[in-house]
């Protein structure tokens, strides 16, 4: 019911869309806001192009991705084995946290130049905190006396680590990925909309600046597919190493 009723709702926001376009309701559809069949058309039109910028803006966003996510997993145990460098490191952590890292993409086309390694920069940027931020409160929201036990049965620090801790925070962690992959997705666009060489946010641009609504839309329903597809492998992922959490099954 749930699902049909999602699909009803899609078709008549397309109906519609596709009416206004057709009537001229709202003015010339073809320079201001497309159509579904125009959407539709651009998307037939530009498909290896808009792939290839897929493959870019994926890449760059998978890199930065994966460093991010590496190093924050890496400082945020540290953090959580030695207090006094929590103590030290927190009031950093919380005004990094708090910056438009968004602001600092002319800097990295200043160090990196318009390349990958730009926009890896700025989705690491984003990305790091994002998971840091979990990865600490994950790590801190383990139940103490679990750790106890586990140490008065002889386990070592990295095996409470990697036996205790790290699995009883995942919940907490996996909505850190979550997040952190779409802001990384997301870091990457903005990057290739203030300057890049290709990608799906370099291709916005130009759609935006050759007047081209459809194209636009064309390149947003791209990265709404592949976005939607990756969520659903992350919560796949995510349903299988998570099945022992009572609320999941």
């Amino acid at each position: 019911m749930v699902f049909a009723t999602q699909i009803a709702v899609l078709a008549a926001f397309l109906g519609l869309w596709q009416w206004g376009a057709d009537s001229g309701t709202l003015g010339n559809a073809d320079l201001f806001y497309g159509s579904p069949s125009g959407v539709f058309n651009a998307l037939v039109d530009n498909w290896d192009r808009l792939l290839a910028s897929l493959g870019a803006t994926a890449a760059a966003a998978f890199g930065g991705f994966a460093i991010g996510v590496g190093c924050a997993l890496l400082i945020g145990v540290l953090l959580t084995q030695i207090p006094f460098l929590a103590r030290v490191a927190d009031p950093y952590i919380t005004v990094l946290t708090g910056l438009p890292r968004i602001a600092l993409a002319p800097l990295f086309v200043l160090w990196f130049g318009i390349g990958s390694s730009a926009k890896m920069a700025l989705a690491f940027s984003l990305v790091f905190f994002i998971v840091l931020i979990n990865v600490l409160a994950g790590f801190r929201g383990v139940d103490n006396d679990i750790v106890v036990m586990a140490r008065s049965f002889g386990a070592t620090r990295l095996k409470v680590v990697t036996g205790v801790t790290l699995p009883a925070s995942l919940p907490v962690l996996f909505a850190g990925l979550r997040l952190g992959i779409v802001f990384s997705i997301l870091g990457v666009i903005a990057m290739e909309m203030t300057a890049a060489s290709n990608g799906l946010g370099l291709d916005i641009i130009r759609f935006g600046q050759t007047l081209q609504p459809n194209g636009i839309f064309a390149a947003l329903v791209i990265l709404a597919i592949a976005m939607a597809l990756l969520n659903w492998v992350l919560r796949t992922i995510e349903g299988r190493l998570l099945a022992w959490v009572p609320d999941r099954r």
